[in-house]
């Protein structure tokens, strides 16, 4: 009965210092992973904001849903300018120094 009792002590152990490892692992892999914040959207106006950690110029495509690219423009700061895209949906691919973004855009 002792050596069942220390048995699943052991395993409880076990177990539960590999489920604090895990969630550990998994809060250092979002804290090292870049982020990016595209805002407005849907937009409305005729500019939205690309928000990132880093200052670093952004590389922008913008796809239409046929899959043709619509608009390349270098974002020095943080906004893009979408004036010359009609009401519809696009693909935003960002590259920024080693890290790519794709966003989902909106244009009402």
């Amino acid at each position: 009965m002792r050596l069942l009792f220390i048995s699943m002590a052991f395993l409880f152990f076990t177990l539960n210092l590999s489920a604090q490892e895990s969630e550990l692992r998994m809060a250092s892999e979002q804290l090292n992973r870049p982020e990016l914040k595209l805002y407005p959207n849907p937009a409305y106006g005729e500019s939205v904001e690309l928000i990132t950690h880093s200052k670093a110029t952004k590389e922008v495509r913008v796809y239409d849903v046929f899959g043709k690219i619509v608009l390349e423009q270098k974002v020095f700061r943080n906004t893009l300018v979408i004036s010359s895209l009609e009401p519809g949906i696009y693909v935003l691919q960002i590259k920024q120094e080693q890290h790519s973004f794709n966003r989902k855009l909106v244009i009402k």
